[in-house]
């Protein structure tokens, strides 16, 4: 799917069990996808889930700019601290990147919820999106745009269009993009 859609940005959330039933193995699932990375430009960006080690292993391997985020790795570029689950839809955490710390309200409950966050912010930093998607009337750093639970389409900022994780899955949808 890179020859078609040619990211600026590649991102590669984790390798799990979940696609066992179309690869015979986790290396198989590892090697699917991390063609990704593979196919990426040397001038693009790999974005890597840090705390998952066949992700953190790609991530590393890729020979452009890399950008780890995690919430238990030290070493993330971008990661969580503080990290509250307020009730059944909220999580609270501080956003932490470099010397940059943001208060963070998600939307959506669960740990699991804040490693994805973190890969949106890593690709939000990457393309200059610093203060992210939009301030929040208590000045927190609002990702709520899920607040659904669902994903939009795309987000657009200025100039560049964020396509949601969904399009790795179905290659119609992805070959739709340009379209767009």
């Amino acid at each position: 799917l890179v020859e078609i859609a040619d990211p600026d940005v590649g991102v590669i959330l984790n390798v799990l069990r979940v696609h066992l039933e179309h690869f015979g193995s986790l290396d198989e699932i590892a090697r699917a996808k991390g063609e990704l990375f593979a196919g990426l430009r040397r001038d693009g960006t790999a974005v890597y889930n840090a705390d998952d080690p066949p992700t953190a292993r790609l991530g590393r391997a890729f020979p452009g700019r890399r950008v780890a985020y995690g919430i238990a790795t030290a070493t993330a570029d971008v990661a969580a601290a503080d990290i509250a689950t307020e009730d059944l839809d909220t999580t609270r955490f501080t956003l932490v990147h470099g010397a940059v710390r943001l208060p963070v309200r998600l939307a959506l409950p669960g740990r699991h919820n804040v490693g994805n966050a973190l890969a949106a912010a890593a690709v939000g930093f990457t393309l200059g999106l610093v203060d992210g998607v939009y301030r929040e009337p208590d000045d927190c750093w609002g990702l709520d745009v899920w607040a659904d639970g669902t994903l939009s389409d795309d987000l657009t900022a200025g100039s560049r269009a964020v396509y949601d994780q969904f399009y790795d899955h179905h290659r119609r949808r992805l070959e739709a993009v340009p379209d767009r």
